[in-house]
């Protein structure tokens, strides 16, 4: 009997506990403005970016990152930009390169 009370104790001191860890882990949902874009892996908040990512992935299918392809493409994208706007390296850098002649 003395078992059960121990038991029952331990269970009113760990309950306050857990309570108390699952609402940090349940995005806020009051006042009503705030509950209408409310991150669905809030949860997560605390975590590494790589690690949620990875999880969510094998768990849902769920893509955190865009395809490599996607990165590939927008960085050619903006170097092209670039070179558009300000030349090419190679051009910059002969551009600036003083004449043989004037070295002397």
């Amino acid at each position: 009997m003395n078992n059960q009370t121990d038991s029952k104790d331990q269970k009113e001191v760990v309950f306050p506990k857990v309570i108390s860890e699952v609402s940090q882990r349940i995005a806020p949902v009051w006042p009503l403005d705030t509950a209408i874009a409310v991150n669905p892996w809030w949860p997560l908040r605390d975590k590494k970016f790589s690690d949620v990512s990875s999880n969510l992935e094998a768990l849902g299918d769920v893509k955190c990152l865009m395809p490599k392809a996607f990165y590939q493409q927008h960085w050619w994208k903006t170097i092209k930009l670039v070179e558009s706007v300000f030349g090419s390296r190679r051009q910059r850098v002969a551009s600036h390169r003083p004449d043989k002649g004037d070295e002397s």
